[in-house]
């Protein structure tokens, strides 16, 4: 049996992540061997084709109302752009993350220095 990826169920935060943020469950796919297993025939089971189909690899089976009964794969550019704008949005993301941690940072230093400024002049 070959293992195509993982998935953690339980939703965890983003490290370094704004407080209030969305907690999230990690996926891990290897797109290519699940797309041959399915180009050769496999049947995904339930849980996996929902997973599948999160990540925009499969058609949902139950689409608008109907049943989908064997797996539609979904082309390959719609995938590709899906995953990069999902990393570049992550990306984005953690950029103005770390924008706000160096302005936090920033106004802590500016204060402390202050604070040193003051008491340099007290003490003279």
């Amino acid at each position: 049996m070959e293992v195509l990826g993982t998935y953690d169920p339980i939703p965890r935060k983003i490290p370094y992540s704004p407080p209030g943020s969305k907690k999230v469950k990690d996926i891990q796919l290897d797109m290519s061997r699940a797309r041959y297993w399915l180009g050769v025939g496999a049947q995904p089971s339930e849980p996996a084709w929902r997973l599948m189909s999160m990540l925009g690899l499969l058609e949902p089976r139950y689409a608008n109302g109907k049943y989908n009964g064997k797996p539609t794969i979904i082309d390959e550019p719609q995938i590709v752009d899906q995953i990069w704008n999902n990393y570049n949005d992550m990306l984005d993301e953690g950029n103005q993350n770390h924008k706000q941690w160096e302005e936090a940072q920033e106004e802590g230093q500016t204060a402390s220095t202050k604070n040193e400024e003051a008491s340099a002049t007290k003490s003279l």
